[in-house]
């Protein structure tokens, strides 16, 4: 998705053939929430920094097999599964979607009192997120042509947009989620059976309409992750109701994951249409960005295959959570805004310069997957232990989405 809207900004005529491109020991640093968590006070929910976790894991494959994404290393022994990685891992920017409207729907599913109310959540959400998008969006600027610099028209463009980077559009987009909330919210009051599936039907119908281009932009990126919105709004009926203040990943959780292996069954389904849709079109694609547009062309089946991991993931978040592995994964979730910010200048800057993307793998299939996992690896390693060495120096917190809270305590 991100490389057809990041090609219309006029700050960058050639954005489709640029890559997208354990607990944190001082308890005084609190991760920005962009899932629509209150205040500083409010406790942390570890299933959400799994689920965040998992998600920037996810985006960072996406970016990483985007930029291996040529005909040269399609053909090659093992190309496929560049293919195969590129249409799963879209499911990490679906699921920080879902995860920031669950957040609303879980907490802010009353109405605001006022006017004065929702300026208010506004205000606090701009305090948490702009600072460092800010910040990260000049450097990339600058990173990419300092002349970019000099026009403030330019500056202003890619701010407003998100279009610094592939990457960026993110932040505009889930304002407009925060902009929308009055009115998105009734949808999330829509508990039974019935409404379940007319707001999970009603988004994949608009990411369809906007695949077809029914739907013009500026609303393209939101409208097209429509159905993450919706799975969102609609995972605390499948997480079962629970009560207002509980853990929502307790024990209504526990009785719905039953459904996993329907879940996992849809996923593989339309994992296997996108994938056939995929490879029947990709012959026509000359060049990485006319097939990374060839991903995305299966809007509805991708609609499915990512809704249904969502679900999955949620429901299994909190035995996942009690492992090792799931600790390593919060703790990269309890960084994925910073990660999410710096990662595509770690992979331009770093990674990308130590492996030899454009050309074929040496060693065949399995030197193929090997490189794309080792390039992915190093872009999710240093870009988590750049962002943790800014959070722990003082004053610095800022520039990766963190903030001091004034009661270290209260951190859940």
């Amino acid at each position: 998705m991100t490389a057809r809207f990041a090609a219309r900004p006029k700050t960058d005529h050639h954005a489709q053939d640029r890559p997208h491109a354990g607990v944190l020991s001082r308890a005084h640093l609190i991760p920005t929430n962009i899932a629509g968590a209150r205040g500083s006070d409010s406790r942390r929910i570890g299933e959400i920094d799994v689920l965040r976790g998992l998600a920037i894991a996810g985006v960072v494959m996406r970016h990483v097999s985007w930029q291996l994404l040529t005909p040269a290393n399609l053909a090659a022994p093992g190309g496929s599964a560049i293919a195969i990685a590129c249409i799963l891992s879209d499911v990490g920017v679906s699921l920080f979607v879902a995860v920031s409207a669950f957040g609303l729907a879980w907490r802010y599913a009353a109405p605001f009192s006022g006017v004065r109310a929702w300026l208010g959540f506004l205000a606090s959400r701009a305090s948490r997120l702009l600072p460092a998008y800010v910040l990260w969006s000049i450097v990339s600027l600058a990173a990419r042509d300092r002349a970019l610099l000099s026009s403030p028209s330019d500056v202003g463009g890619a701010l407003l947009f998100g279009t610094a980077d592939v990457q960026f559009y993110y932040v505009p987009m889930v304002f407009e989620l925060y902009i929308l909330w009055p009115l998105v919210r009734p949808l999330a009051a829509m508990r039974s059976a019935r409404g379940v599936i007319v707001v999970l039907a009603a988004g994949a119908a608009v990411a369809e309409l906007v695949w077809r281009a029914v739907i013009p932009s500026p609303w393209t990126p939101l409208l097209y992750l429509s159905p993450a919105v919706a799975t969102g709004l609609v995972l605390p009926m499948l997480l079962g109701n629970p009560a207002p203040g509980s853990n929502p990943f307790g024990a209504g959780a526990a009785r719905r994951r039953a459904l996993v292996p329907i879940l996992i069954a849809a996923a593989a389904a339309a994992l296997f249409v996108c994938a056939s849709r995929f490879f029947a079109f990709a012959p026509e694609a000359t060049s990485r960005g006319a097939l990374f547009l060839v991903t995305m062309m299966s809007a509805a089946p991708q609609a499915l295959l990512n809704c249904s991991l969502i679900a999955a993931l949620a429901l299994l978040a909190t035995p996942l959570a009690r492992t090792r592995a799931g600790g390593w994964i919060a703790a990269l979730g309890r960084m994925s805004y910073g990660v999410f910010l710096v990662h595509l200048l770690v992979a331009s800057t770093v990674v990308y310069r130590l492996f030899a993307i454009d050309t074929a793998a040496p060693g065949g299939a399995a030197g193929t997957v090997l490189r794309m996992t080792g390039a992915w690896l190093a872009v999710l390693l240093v870009s988590y232990a750049g962002t943790l060495l800014l959070a722990r120096i003082p004053n610095l917190a800022w520039t990766v989405g963190l903030e001091r809270a004034p009661r270290p305590e209260t951190v859940g």
